[in-house]
């Protein structure tokens, strides 16, 4: 009997258009990122691959929930570009509609190799700033040890962050000198820390309190800058999925943009009468 299964199981929103991968043997298949929030509120963008004809009864449009299921499927990108593994969810059914947002990946098969712990740029520069008292062996033991006994209803999760609260300020004393953050987020008050975006470089000063802080300034000479502000809803209306537009300045000209950014991302550009021009190719594609 084999014993290898695949499974896949999600229900969330359509993040983007479909758009046209790859035609196999004459059959065309569509990919677009479908957004599934988690229990804390965040969101996974899962990239999924479909026939043509799941597309068509009915057709997908960003906002759409959706209810699919299908297979985790994989290949290595040789383009140079990009991950050189790509998974993807490959779908086998779609039904429009959905109560709430799940993610179900059930998996079976054979380990191809022995998995090995990878260090991200991120982890190492996490581990560098953390005083060697939280990464002392006895404490993290202990801390596993406390979180056991919640786990078996031995103790409150209440009662251990309670005590942490009042301990960490002393551990984290050698980065932030009296407890207090040199730059402090202007929204909750938590540490400041500066970070180097990886899509173009630039620096930028984000809350250490994130994802329950969002706030984000950018870098002026070594220290935090003062946010800037955020453009006005407009009178204009996204047609895709009817969001107020905002006007905003690219790099090049100024354009509209929906306010429903990330989860629409169409945009247009500006008409000599000041409106967003619907009509126009070069934007919103």
């Amino acid at each position: 009997m084999d014993n290898n299964f695949n499974r896949v199981r999600l229900c969330g929103r359509a993040a983007g258009e479909p758009e046209l991968s790859h035609i196999n043997h004459g059959e065309s298949f569509y990919r677009f990122p479908l957004s599934v929030e988690r229990l804390s509120g965040q969101e996974d963008r899962l990239p999924v691959i479909l026939p043509r004809p799941l597309l068509e009864a009915p057709p997908v449009h960003t906002g759409d929930v959706l209810t699919l299921t299908g297979q985790l499927r994989s290949f290595n990108n040789r383009s140079g570009q990009g991950p050189r593994l790509v998974i993807s969810v490959f779908v086998r059914e779609l039904i429009p509609g959905g109560a709430a947002p799940f993610n179900q990946i059930q998996l079976s098969g054979i380990l191809c190799k022995t998995p090995t712990l990878r260090r991200t740029p991120l982890g190492r520069e996490i581990i560098d700033l953390t005083p060697p008292a939280l990464k002392d062996p006895i404490t993290t033991a202990e801390w596993e040890s406390r979180l056991e006994a919640i786990a078996q209803g031995r103790e409150t999760l209440d009662a251990f962050l309670a005590e942490q609260k009042k301990i960490l300020p002393e551990l984290l004393a050698p980065i932030l000198g009296d407890g207090k953050s040199a730059f402090p987020c202007p929204s909750c008050g938590a540490a400041l820390n500066r970070r180097k975006r990886k899509k173009d470089g630039a620096w930028f000063w984000g809350c250490t309190a994130y994802p329950d802080c969002k706030v984000i300034l950018p870098d002026d000479h070594g220290k935090p800058g003062k946010a800037r502000p955020k453009p006005a809803l407009s009178e204009y209306a996204c047609p895709v999925c009817g969001k107020p537009l905002v006007k905003r300045s690219g790099a090049k000209d100024e354009f509209y943009g929906c306010s429903g950014y990330p989860g629409c991302k169409k945009t247009w550009p500006v008409a000599p009468n000041g409106a967003p021009d619907f009509n126009a190719k070069k934007r919103g594609k």
